[in-house]
């Protein structure tokens, strides 16, 4: 089962892979599969397109497959997300301090790990904190709370010289405005605060117990308005424009301006899912709200995209490879 997902994964997509391998041997059919893919383990190691997480047992524990899987992943020079996923309240101190002290412990013993068995080995802090809540301990991912977790994880890695991956949580059950507000929150949280360097949550909700093809396409937005955030403000003499306000004047436009012209692609965020009619022509098209705009959209691309396939050689090797391939 598992390998038919990564073979999935692998084959209809062109995209970075990332997979949470439960044993060393789906470790390594993975990392089989994506050499074979990229041509040899030494075309894989200098071009890597796969991601391995590897997560610790909060509190304070690293399992022994998770260590061989580190390892193993050192030894090949393969990217790993070092993860550590602990629950204030339950698996670590009810309180924003201790759970971030718990969770950085643990990336730290799989740095660790992973640059003994092979020093330089590449490795990403990858923050996965949470927090129950007191009055019933139900999992609340989506609270404020792990936002500023995150963004203290985000601190660390910095300060490690390391690359930052965390998730986008929400507890909303569907795409809706509860899903919009935590996932927005959060990443806004992240990206004025400090960086992420990867998200490999898009889709999800219930706390990751879910996804659905509306609410990617409405990550997809999010997290280009959040990117277009992270850009900043250019202070430029051609951004501040101060010659094109001169010749415009006093109670002239700027909408014939060569300045204009040149920034109409770079200076605004365009979306492709967001709603900016009028309220007259919103209507004509149907007064669809955000969800119903999302699912349309995942599938016209369901319908009409059509990934980049593997040879049918790659192919072929990896079934003869690869047992279980359906």
């Amino acid at each position: 089962m598992r390998a038919n997902k990564i073979y999935a994964g692998l084959s209809n997509s062109d995209k970075p892979f990332i997979n949470s391998p439960t044993s060393l041997s789906e470790a390594k059919e993975m990392v089989r599969m994506a050499e074979l893919v990229a041509g040899g383990e030494e075309e894989l190691r200098n071009h890597p397109f796969i991601g391995i997480c590897v997560c610790a047992i909060s509190p304070l524990t690293l399992g022994q497959e998770a260590a061989e899987v580190i390892m193993f992943l050192a030894e090949k020079g393969l990217p790993q997300l070092m993860a550590s996923a602990p629950i204030g309240c339950c698996t670590s101190p009810l309180s924003i301090a201790g759970t971030t002290l718990v969770q950085n412990c643990e990336v730290i013993a799989g740095l660790i790990l992973a640059q003994l068995s092979n020093p330089g080995a590449p490795v990403i802090y990858s923050g996965l904190p949470s927090i129950s809540n007191p009055k019933d301990l139900s999992y609340a991912t989506g609270s404020v709370e792990v936002g500023m977790m995150s963004s203290i994880a985000s601190q660390m890695s910095t300060r490690y010289k390391m690359p930052f991956s965390t998730l986008c949580f929400t507890d909303s059950k569907i795409a809706d405005t509860q899903s919009g507000y935590e996932k927005t929150l959060f990443m806004a949280l992240m990206a004025c605060s400090q960086r992420v360097d990867l998200i490999i949550s898009a889709g999800t909700g219930e706390g990751a117990l879910s996804s659905s093809h509306e609410q990617l396409v409405i990550d997809n937005e999010i997290f280009g308005m959040i990117r277009r955030l992270q850009g900043g403000v250019d202070l430029s003499d051609d951004e501040l424009g101060v010659e094109t306000i001169m010749q415009v004047g006093p109670g002239g436009n700027f909408l014939a301006m060569d300045h204009t012209l040149r920034h109409m692609k770079s200076a605004v965020y365009f979306p492709t899912l967001s709603d900016r009619l009028a309220r007259s022509d919103w209507l004509a098209a149907g007064a669809k709200d955000t969800r119903q705009r999302g699912k349309e959209r995942a599938t016209s691309i369901l319908e009409s995209h059509r990934p980049r396939p593997i040879s049918n050689d790659v192919d072929r090797r990896i079934r003869h490879t690869i047992e279980g391939i359906v």
